[in-house]
């Protein structure tokens, strides 16, 4: 079972909860493997590029989504807690290419920096 929760800044919060037939460390490693990120993380339809993955507190992933048309947009993540293959928080938001933060092109008012936690959990074997 995948629980996540994200908080934006302003204070609002939600949470999503995912089981997947899979064991806990084929979800860990779709969440902290760039091999596995690059084919699920973004909107349906979006390629990923990685131009960066330090897998560790402090260190970033940068990725470029690219879409139909020519179309790209840049986010990152900034790792804050790591704790394998449970616990997963860190700081997301759109960004440059060289990982420094942006606004959300669609929407000025949605919050520049999210936290975001993954709990991951064995269920049932």
């Amino acid at each position: 079972m995948i629980e996540t929760a994200a908080r934006p800044a302003i204070g609002r919060e939600f949470a999503l909860t995912r089981t997947f037939d899979a064991a806990l460390e084929q979800v860990w490693h779709a969440f902290t493997r760039p091999e596995h990120l690059k084919h699920w993380w973004g909107p349906r339809g979006c390629a990923i590029e990685i131009a960066q993955f330090d897998f560790r507190p402090g260190g970033k992933f940068v990725y470029c989504m690219s879409f139909p048309g020519g179309r790209t947009m840049w986010g990152r993540f900034v790792f804050e807690e790591i704790e394998a293959p449970h616990r997963l928080v860190w700081i997301n938001s759109f960004s440059n290419e060289q990982g420094g933060v942006n606004r959300n092109p669609y929407d000025s008012a949605w919050p520049l920096e999210t936290l975001t936690a993954v709990h991951l959990a064995e269920q049932g074997g």
